[in-house]
């Protein structure tokens, strides 16, 4: 009888047990309350999410369906949510407090969204929310709400750490939408539209969606292709001194592909991030960026690098083997890098970085003056160049306060001692205000659009003419 009552209370439900008298009947008691608990903590198990205490995504499958089907009319809203760069987070500050910043933002989605909302972990960095809405409310109004409120900082131990999510969000409208299923394929189409979209936002689901997407996969899958059909190919943007000499070059990659032509930067850099193909596209780029500026030791080049290729392993050492491969000196590279790199909060970056400048090279930051995260990020690392972006520019001898924007951000370039090149010069009109605020170097297509490695030399041999003439 002991024996069959322990083999009850660990859980074996096919034991059969002979009760002959009422002792043996309060014997039962005991491992059945045993089972009872053991039983409770099973499904909390299948249920919970260990690390956060919250519904995990069978739980919240289950809770939205029951719900749902227990609402004869109505409109819901179904979330779903990503922690924008949070392997940065596990990477600068640990797992643990990636962990911890997961249980501090689910509680903080919860009590944001109030007791009628279901908020539950379905991933790493993933969350769920079920919400139902009132005749005043959207989806797309609440769902903005809380990415604002995940704006504030995050306490992480000794740290403020600051976090942004993005957010996808469809709306369900009984009777009519009960299929969970479906409705969080809505949700992850707008998530990713969110992510697509520069993160940091909501987005609202919209039939067009499923198509952009399979449009996007298409290219990612033909950007693949792209690398062995010769569809890749450099071209070469000059960067003129103030003096109008041209000295230095900037690398571009341009895609030409067999049925949409040429698919631009602004397109197919994303893609390549999106698909895991940024760092060998960007390794594509060095080696044939650098095979043509071996061709031309009298000039400087200026290359762009993605935040993934300075969180690559190795990434220091394949740039330098290529340099070494082509007998180009550090010195002569300009490495960009933009302030989506936020390196602040990524300590392997900022290590790479480091490391690059001790090496030789320098380091530029591009489309400066444009956000408070250039502002940060010229406070952690010490520039050798700043690239004004393009919206300082455009509007010069138009806007009466755009020089004093644009001179105020030269200001601050020169003070850290840093080179200052202006952008988007495609207008003569744009030529002598950018000197006079003192910026050192000007580009733009006022003095020559991208051209092929070809005409790299015989574009510099007529600007030097002219400024020989012209003295």
């Amino acid at each position: 009888m002991h024996r069959a009552l322990q083999r009850l209370a660990d859980g074996d439900l096919d034991i059969e047990i002979g009760v002959f008298r009422l002792q043996e009947l309060q014997a039962l008691s005991g491992p059945l309350e045993t089972f009872r608990r053991n039983a409770k903590a099973v499904k909390n198990l299948a249920f919970t999410d260990a690390a956060t205490g919250m519904p995990n995504r069978r739980a919240f499958q289950e809770t939205a369906e029951r719900l749902l089907s227990a609402s004869k009319e109505g409109r819901f809203a179904f979330m779903l949510i990503d922690i924008d760069r949070f392997k940065h987070i596990n990477d600068d500050y640990g797992h643990a407090a990636g962990d911890e910043l997961v249980r501090i933002i689910g509680a903080r989605m919860k009590a944001f969204l109030g007791k009628a909302s279901v908020v539950a972990r379905v991933g790493g960095d993933e969350f769920a929310v079920f919400l139902p809405l009132t005749a005043q409310t959207s989806g797309i109004a609440v769902g903005s709400a809380l990415v604002e409120a995940m704006r504030e900082p995050f306490s992480l131990g000794e740290y403020s750490v600051a976090s942004t999510v993005s957010l996808g969000v469809t709306e369900a409208q009984l009777p009519s939408g009960s299929d969970v299923d479906a409705i969080l394929r809505n949700a992850d189409l707008a998530l990713y539209a969110s992510k697509k979209n520069g993160r940091n936002c909501a987005t609202a689901f919209a039939a067009q969606m499923a198509e952009e997407r399979l449009i996007d996969r298409a290219l990612e899958k033909d950007l693949e292709a792209a690398f062995d059909g010769g569809q890749l190919r450099m071209v070469y943007q000059p960067i003129h001194s103030i003096d109008e000499a041209c000295r230095e070059v900037e690398a571009l990659v341009r895609w030409k592909h067999p049925e949409l032509g040429e698919v631009p930067p602004s397109t197919f850099i994303p893609a390549a991030e999106r698909s895991g193909l940024m760092v060998r596209l960007g390794e594509w780029i060095i080696r044939r960026a650098l095979q043509d500026f071996a061709k031309w030791p009298d000039i400087h080049m200026s290359l762009n690098l993605s935040p993934l290729q300075l969180q690559h392993d190795g990434f220091s050492t394949f740039l330098l083997d290529c340099c070494r491969q082509n007998g180009i000196a550090p010195q002569r590279l300009f490495l960009e890098v933009t302030e989506s790199l936020s390196i602040e909060r990524n300590t392997r970056a900022l290590l790479t970085l480091n490391l690059l400048r001790n090496l030789g090279f320098r380091i530029a930051l591009d489309d400066f003056g444009t956000g408070y995260s250039s502002l940060s990020m010229v406070k952690s690392f010490k520039f050798d160049r700043m690239k004004l972006d393009r919206t300082l520019v455009m509007d010069l001898g138009q806007d009466p306060a755009s020089l004093a924007v644009l001179e105020a951000a030269v200001t601050m370039a020169r003070h850290v001692g840093a080179e200052v090149v202006a952008e988007g010069i495609s207008e003569d009109r744009l030529v002598a205000p950018t000197r006079s605020a003192g910026c050192t170097h000007l580009q733009g297509y006022f003095y020559s659009r991208p051209i092929e490695a070809s005409h790299v030399h015989d574009y510099i041999a007529k600007v030097q003419g002219k400024r020989a003439r012209a003295a």
